[in-house]
């Protein structure tokens, strides 16, 4: 795999050891090959270091097995999920999901991420589609600029918005920004 791969969540060996990222942040520096900057935990020790790997680099995948699972509930540090198949319950680190915890539900369809059947993170959908439960009104026509308002969805988590967006709308979160992406439901605005 090469460093472009690089992903919350994603594990790689490193000296032998399996490690996850739980941070990264690309890099194209004005002179000079692009790299990554990113902080990985073993998954053996728990131990978390900070790596930064040039373009060429090429990375060892970990043998990681992949389960189709439900997102049940977070408490605490802790995420708790189950396998869609056996019902077997998983508890995994909050952490090792990110920020993606924000925009879940109960019941969102996730893969969990195991390592000799130890779970040990989880792939989330890219987008979801959720609620808007509060919302200040926004100005009626104000859709030519970019104007945006702040809103609070179902899960809690606060997102900013164009005007146009109320209460009791669905939109769509890219999961990888935290960003609105869309509104999914057409009510009669007109």
């Amino acid at each position: 795999m090469n460093i472009n791969e690089i992903r919350n969540g994603v594990a790689i060996m490193i000296n032998g050891d399996p490690w996850v990222c739980i941070w990264f942040q690309h890099v194209k520096p004005g002179k000079g090959p692009a790299f990554v900057k990113s902080k990985f935990k073993n998954l053996k020790t728990g131990k978390v270091l900070d790596y930064t790997f040039r373009s060429s680099d090429i990375l060892e995948e970990a043998p990681v097995s992949k389960t189709n699972a439900q997102y049940l509930y977070a408490q605490g540090d802790s995420v708790f999920l189950m396998d869609e198949k056996t019902f077997e319950q998983y508890e995994i680190d909050k952490s090792a999901v990110g920020e993606a915890i924000n925009f879940l539900k109960e019941g969102t369809k996730v893969v969990v991420l195991k390592l000799d059947e130890v779970a040990f993170g989880i792939e989330v959908p890219k987008k979801v589609d959720l609620k808007v439960i509060e919302s200040s009104p926004g100005d009626r026509g104000n859709t030519v600029t970019n104007a945006t308002k702040i809103v609070k969805l179902e899960t809690g988590a606060e997102i900013s918005v164009p005007l146009f967006i109320k209460e009791g709308d669905i939109v769509r979160v890219n999961l990888e920004t935290g960003q609105y992406s869309e509104r999914v439901n057409w009510s009669n605005d007109f």
